[in-house]
């Protein structure tokens, strides 16, 4: 195998208690791209913030944490941010 990388990019952010699945991928040595997700292990470097399984990434709580795909020795890695959910703005009125 020549490399992995994780189809969704290098880093993004998401809101706490939000989820998002991820894809990797493999170059085989000779140049074939192989996405057989059951070949990929994947893990955070911290899982209170971002849990991984199976490469579906869950929001813990605020802060960053790096998730990385591997297989037969490689590895790739993602930054992922984890915000706040933003607050939202409820109106109320009264009615006679």
């Amino acid at each position: 195998m020549a490399s992995v990388s994780i189809l969704e990019g290098n880093s993004f952010s998401l809101e706490r208690g939000e989820r998002k699945n991820l894809r990797a991928e493999a170059r085989l040595s000779n140049g074939v791209l192989d996405q057989t997700q059951s070949r990929f292990s994947w893990q955070s470097s911290d899982s209170s913030i971002v849990s991984v399984d199976a490469g579906t990434i869950n929001a813990q709580k605020p802060g960053s944490a790096l998730v990385t795909a591997s297989a037969e020795g490689k590895t790739f890695s993602v930054q992922i941010v984890v915000n706040s959910p933003r607050a939202r703005t409820i109106i109320l009125t009264a009615s006679k």
